[in-house]
């Protein structure tokens, strides 16, 4: 259930992600690419949101994409943007009125961010 009055919100990010952990690109250009999915992401929900959800939160993100992949790497794959989307709501990720889940889905790339 969402915080204190909020309905449940939901909006996909058409975005690429990898996990983080696995990469063994260039630190610039994982920084780069961090940036990118934080900062498109921030938009995003910012945009999208009609106003800011107080009290306790639950946010599931789901990866999108053409195949599944460990379900340990999906959280890494998606800290940029849980980290955007916290930017959104103006809260810390680690925020503990905010429960993280995870799930993924075969589909397009893409990130959903659902207030549920």
């Amino acid at each position: 259930m969402a915080g204190a009055g909020m309905s449940k919100f939901s909006v996909t990010i058409p975005i690429k992600t990898v996990n983080e952990s696995n990469q063994r690109d260039y630190w610039r250009k994982k920084a780069k690419r961090s940036q990118s999915q934080r900062w498109t992401a921030n938009m995003i929900v910012s945009c999208a949101l009609t106003r800011i959800p107080r009290g306790n939160l639950i946010i599931l993100l789901t990866r999108i994409g053409p195949r599944k992949t460990d379900s340990d790497s999906v959280p890494s794959a998606l800290k940029a943007v849980r980290d955007g989307v916290a930017d959104a709501i103006g809260r810390d990720d680690g925020d503990e009125s905010i429960q993280w889940n995870y799930a993924q889905e075969r589909g397009e790339y893409g990130v959903r961010v659902e207030f549920v």
